[in-house]
């Protein structure tokens, strides 16, 4: 499975339950460590590798390395991605089926190794194949064995294949793959497969013209004249010499596999001329783009091509499986025209999962999917995705977790994490999110006998460009469709504020404020509002309650999967409430809110507009073809504001009296700073929504380029919650 750089939170030794799926959790204990790739043996142990960047990595005693070989440590980015992170040795974990570390080693020298790709065989001896690099002006260390097929490096720019046993104890052999993992289109990857017999076949790409790999006579191509090229190679079960090794011109191989006769799967990137294609293949011309997916199979003596094929539009494959039958399967970023057989299974797939037949002529089946990082499938010919998705995805009767759980971030980190099932024949058979609101993606994934899945899964806290101590990776144990859970109303992590949609993970609110809460089936399928009219809203609404704590909240609109309601002025004095919805008698998850003073939004007109709610001097509404004018007096209407001199009531509106919020308020518009005239309650409205009377600067023109649109925003307590630069904006002529 190829690489998926990824911090692996590692605290302690542990696992845990996830959901009802008797899985486990597990994390390591080294903070600078990175997550490379997983396996699954078929008694149910999981495999880990990757790279750790630290001297205090949790081995094992009697492992085959226990000190760490060093390494620069220098930022690395990945094929998918742009999250820089270390590398220093590449590491092998294995757990047991409860998550408990059977054993766990370095594997590296003093440059920087990082393992990409890991198989195990039958006995459960472990095969790791990744890159190393010297630290520059100095020799590489990797550990290799003597009488190895290659024991010495070539480049700066080396693949590697290591053999260690089933304890973990020793390595059986390891050897360089020279000049194997040239950085091209992408970051370098070494990916590897195993035969029955123990032979490892493994695909990375070269630079011919800094060094020649060295290809065996009879293969299917000996030389390259372009400036890189992929190469496939099989070696011994010894390790010790090339059974064949042969270029693929035009291609970064990021991905193999084999089938039960021996032949080799690859698929990557077309990123260069010169890309070979077999007559009758599925497409035999490409999309016209600069990169484009591919499959390739070799036949078992590596001297000719089963099938090559071009596989639809942009940027590459990124992983590929083999049923028993040779039909291949594959997972790949896809452009907006590629092949398919079926509609797209939720919005905003910008990935494919593929099956062509064995002979390499027909797609068996294809499709969209959201957010894909991670392919495995099991011996029935079931395909299994990992990868990334907001709200919505379809997921299945007695999901391990039924709902999204609102994780919010930058446009990188949006997501929940998830695990789907297909049938041979394409159908979705199940599918869960996984993980909380820091939980943004699956990018391992390996199936065991018995049904359970294991991932590698990341989470963060902060933004893309994240450190050691942001990111977070660790390795879980799961079953999509876990026995016994029962479905139910459930509630995402987020809750918005009502005005302005803002909500943030973990999730703000104040007393009084409006807010949106979202979720799965914990209201009725068609919206409810109460009647108009009603001293107070009513706290329970077409069979909905919400409740803080022990309070009851008031509602304003029910739904199946949105519910506004109104946070209770009586949390006032807390620091921090959970919240959970009661539907026809029936619970969802509870979801652990802080509290603060003020969590101020501005409403907007529309849900789909930038223009504020505003109101112009003469009472009417403030548009672009009703706009105000300079020196001009706005009202504007938000929610959160915090207390007023006079309490507000729960569910209640308020009064005529004058009124004013406790906390002082700023305002500006186009950046500009401007004068507030009145803050506080908003006479007749509901008693968590605030009026702030602000004067537009009357040289504002003179001061701001542009218009006649201008961002306003407002500050509480001296603080820019609203956000001058990225709140609605009122119209001036």
């Amino acid at each position: 499975m190829r690489l998926r750089y990824g911090l692996l939170l590692i605290a302690q030794w542990a696992w845990a339950t996830y959901g009802l799926s008797a899985g486990f959790n597990y994390s390591l204990s080294d903070p600078k460590a990175m997550i490379g790739a997983i396996a699954v043996d078929a008694a149910g142990n999981t495999y880990v590798t990757g790279s750790t960047c630290s001297a205090t990595f949790g081995t094992t005693p009697g492992a085959f390395q226990t000190q760490y070989g060093g390494g620069a440590c220098q930022a690395l980015f990945t094929p998918g991605g742009s999250f820089p992170l270390p590398s220093g040795d590449a590491f092998v974990v294995k757990l047991d089926p409860k998550g408990n570390v059977v054993w766990a080693t370095y594997v590296g020298g003093s440059g920087e190794d990082v393992g990409q790709a890991i198989a195990v065989d039958a006995a459960g001896n472990v095969y790791i194949a990744g890159t190393t690099a010297p630290v520059q002006g100095a020799a590489n260390t990797f550990p290799v064995t003597a009488g190895s097929a290659f024991p010495s490096g070539a480049t700066q720019n080396d693949g590697f294949v290591v053999k260690l046993n089933a304890a973990g104890s020793q390595m059986i052999y390891g050897t360089y793959l020279p000049g194997m993992a040239y950085a091209g289109a992408m970051s370098p990857v070494v990916s590897v497969a195993i035969d029955a017999n123990g032979s490892p076949y493994v695909a990375g790409q070269a630079e011919p013209a800094q060094f020649n790999f060295p290809t065996t006579a009879g293969a299917y191509q000996t030389s390259s004249s372009e400036d890189f090229s992929g190469v496939i190679a099989k070696l011994n079960a010894a390790g010790s010499a090339l059974v064949y090794a042969t270029y693929l011109d035009g291609a970064d191989p990021l991905a193999i596999a084999l089938d039960s006769s021996g032949n080799a799967i690859v698929t990557g990137c077309v990123c260069a001329s010169g890309f070979p294609i077999t007559p009758g293949a599925f497409q035999t011309q490409g999309s016209g783009t600069t990169q484009a997916p591919f499959v390739t199979k070799l036949n078992a003596s590596g001297s000719g091509l089963i099938y090559s094929t071009f596989l639809g539009d942009g940027p590459e494959g990124l992983a590929v499986k083999v049923n028993s039958q040779g039909r291949a399967y594959i997972l790949g970023n896809a452009g907006g025209n590629f092949p398919t057989t079926s509609p797209p299974l939720w919005a905003g797939g910008s990935q494919f999962l593929a099956s062509l037949s064995a002979d390499g002529s027909t797609l068996v089946y294809s499709t969209y999917v959201s957010g894909a990082a991670a392919l495995d499938v099991d011996a029935s010919g079931n395909a299994y995705v990992g990868g990334s998705a907001t709200a919505g995805i379809p997921v299945s009767s007695g999901a391990s977790q039924r709902c999204y759980s609102g994780g919010q971030g930058t446009a990188e980190l949006q997501g929940d994490g998830y695990v789907a099932q297909f049938t041979p024949s394409g159908a979705l058979a199940a599918a869960t999110y996984f993980g909380g609101v820091e939980v943004q993606s699956v990018y391992e994934i390996a199936v065991a006998p018995n049904g359970y899945v294991s991932v590698g899964s990341g989470s963060y806290a902060g933004s893309a460009e994240v450190s050691p101590s942001t990111r977070n990776d660790f390795v879980a144990s799961l079953l999509i469709d876990a026995p016994g859970q029962q479905d139910g109303p459930c509630m995402w992590q987020l809750v918005e504020n009502a005005a302005s949609y803002f909500g943030s993970a973990p999730s703000f609110i104040a007393p009084g404020e409006l807010v949106t809460l979202q979720g799965s089936g914990f209201g009725p399928d068609s919206g409810v509002s109460p009647p108009v009219g009603g001293e107070l809203l009513p706290t329970q609404l077409a069979g909905v309650q919400v409740f803080f704590d022990e309070l009851a909240a008031p509602l304003m609109y029910v739904q199946a999967g949105q519910i506004n309601a109104m946070t209770p002025w009586e949390l006032a004095g807390r620091t921090s409430t959970q919240v959970h919805v009661v539907y026809d008698g029936v619970p969802t998850n509870a979801v652990s809110l802080a509290l603060q003073q003020a969590v101020p939004g501005l409403f907007y007109l529309g849900y789909n507009s930038f223009q504020g709610a505003i109101l112009n001097s003469d009472g009417s509404i403030n548009s672009t073809s009703n706009p105000a004018k300079p020196g001009d007096v706005i009202s504007l209407f938000g929610t959160g504001g915090g207390p007023a001199s006079l309490p507000g009531v729960t569910g209640g509106y308020w009064g005529p009296d004058a009124n004013t919020l406790t906390l002082p308020v700023t305002a500006q518009i186009g950046g500009v700073n401007a004068q507030v005239l009145y803050a506080g309650a908003a006479p007749g409205l509901l008693s968590g929504i605030f009026q702030i009377n602000v004067q537009i600067p009357p040289d504002l023109h003179s001061l701001v380029q542009g218009g006649p649109s201008f961002n306003v925003g407002v500050g509480f307590n001296g603080d820019n919650d609203e956000g001058y630069s990225g709140g609605p904006t009122v119209a001036v002529q």
